[in-house]
């Protein structure tokens, strides 16, 4: 019931936000969705939720570069009270979706951020006691960023193909929000197995993708035919549509439609959930035992090649 309450102050004070001055009913739902989160860890945890500073939130720098659609977006994103109050609900929510296919915090023992940007998410677990919780990224810059201001987090740069740095079954769970909204689909594959391949047989993955809302949202009439036409689109830095941290990364705005991405990553996972939103979330499972047949694509530099694979 709590929670429910909560929920409901969280969204009137969203409205409500234009309203105030300096975001202050961001303030109360910060407070609230905080006290939430850390209730829900309490009460899987007890003695073993540990309380931590919650840092500052990413610097200009960093949030341009990995969490921008748009100045507006930039701006209102750094607001700290907005920051940390959509973390808090972020990760309360996919933990509760989680315990509905037998996820148990209780014994999980390391997580994994890919693309971890100003560490908004991976963060909040440094308060679970015995949690191994690691970040990594492609920017060196956020890296460094996160180094600097965040502790108690392993922090890594990642190149833009993998591999990641880690022994196979390393993790119970990984997360990776609007990540594959960026990934070139000739390198998405490779790091659909590449994840299955860090987390623990019967780990779980939740990530995100472009959905409907976005789509609408970002892309022009035009550019939505070709979509539906192709399957796919990718927006480069150069094209009017791209978002604003595309531009200043000279990164990719990448569009599927959703049978290419139930294609995509239920040939390597179990897909559990595919829930709408304003960018759709994929709740993923490792198999028990796990063989995929890695196919690169045409559009790969490295060229088209098929690799089996074992994941275990």
């Amino acid at each position: 019931m709590g929670g429910d309450v909560n929920d409901r102050i969280y969204k009137i004070s969203k409205k409500l936000a234009h309203l105030l001055p300096s975001g202050l009913a961001y303030r109360g739902a910060h407070l609230a969705a905080r006290r939430d989160f850390e209730r829900f860890v309490k009460d899987r945890l007890g003695p073993y939720f540990v309380p931590v500073d919650e840092g500052l939130p990413g610097s200009h720098d960093v949030m341009l570069t990995t969490a921008a659609m748009n100045e507006h977006e930039l701006r209102t994103s750094m607001e700290a009270h907005r920051y940390f109050a959509r973390a808090y609900q972020t990760l309360r929510g996919w933990l509760k979706a989680l315990e509905s296919y037998s996820f148990n915090l209780r014994t999980c023992g390391a997580v994994l951020e890919l693309g971890c940007s100003s560490a908004r998410l991976i963060r909040h677990f440094r308060c679970m006691e015995g949690v191994r919780v690691v970040g990594t990224d492609a920017d060196s810059k956020a890296i460094e960023w996160c180094r600097a201001n965040i502790p108690g987090i392993e922090f890594y740069t990642n190149e833009l193909s993998p591999p990641l740095p880690f022994r196979a079954n390393s993790f119970d769970l990984a997360f990776a929000a609007s990540v594959f909204t960026h990934v070139p689909l000739e390198f998405q594959q490779a790091w659909i197995e590449e994840m299955c391949r860090v987390l623990r047989p019967g780990g779980f993955f939740i990530c995100t993708v472009e959905g409907w809302f976005n789509q609408r949202r970002q892309l022009s009439a035009e550019e939505r035919a070709r979509s539906r036409a192709e399957r796919h689109l990718t927006l480069f830095p150069g094209d009017p549509s791209s978002s604003l941290s595309t531009k200043a990364l000279d990164s990719w705005d990448v569009f599927q439609l959703r049978d290419q991405v139930i294609a995509a990553f239920g040939s390597v996972f179990k897909i559990l959930d595919y829930k709408p939103g304003v960018q759709d979330m994929l709740i993923l499972q490792k198999p028990l035992e796990v063989k995929v047949l890695r196919t690169l694509s045409a559009h790969s530099s490295v060229g088209l090649k098929s690799l089996a694979v074992a994941l275990n």
